[in-house]
């Protein structure tokens, strides 16, 4: 997302549905419907997407600005939550595409009134059998991506579960083919010890 020097990209509909998972391990996402790529520069020139933040976004921070983007007809200062809009994208790819922690099942975790539909989704999260040395660590990692309590957490939280992911998917066995049994540990057990 804000990796690229020129272009921002949103995608404000990530489900299950709409991504794949190919056979060499990587996610792609098929339904395109909900993608939108921002030239960045068109962005106010006071915006900086890796500046770090001292308040939490979290759910309330997301309501506000997403209602804001979506109903405000007028031009508006929508540019100026760049950065909040790409942690609203991390927080619903750890709760709707990753997580299978009970807590994040529930769909309408994210509407916009706030209430919470208690209806519980029917599909896996894509981490839905982690090693069990790394189930606690990981899972810890998700809650702080989906719902975030400190400052820049969610940020850090993806960062090191990306790292985690990278690893477990490019460690690979004598034959070539991906290790599923101790990738995953052998790539963090320096990590889990300090």
């Amino acid at each position: 997302m804000e990796e690229d020097p020129q272009w921002y990209i949103l995608y404000l509909g990530f489900s299950l549905d709409g991504i794949v998972v190919t056979k060499e391990g990587e996610v792609v996402v098929i339904d395109l419907d909900n993608l939108v790529i921002l030239d960045k520069a068109t962005f106010p020139a006071n915006i900086d997407s890796s500046a770090v933040k001292n308040d939490l976004c979290n759910e309330v921070c997301f309501q506000k600005i997403t209602l804001e983007l979506f109903y405000t007809t007028k031009n508006s200062s929508s540019c100026t939550h760049v950065s909040e809009y790409g942690q609203l994208m991390y927080a619903i790819v750890c709760k709707q595409v990753l997580s299978d922690i009970e807590e994040h099942r529930a769909e309408g975790f994210f509407n916009f009134d706030g209430h919470r539909i208690h209806k519980k989704q029917e599909n896996l999260g894509l981490l839905h059998k982690i090693p069990y040395k790394l189930k606690d660590h990981i899972e810890d990692l998700l809650r702080e991506c989906v719902q975030e309590t400190k400052p820049n957490g969610r940020k850090a939280a993806v960062s090191e579960l990306r790292e985690i992911l990278e690893n477990y998917i490019n460690i690979k066995d004598s034959d070539g083919h991906n290790s599923k049994e101790n990738s995953l540990f052998l790539s963090h057990k320096k990590k889990l010890k300090q």
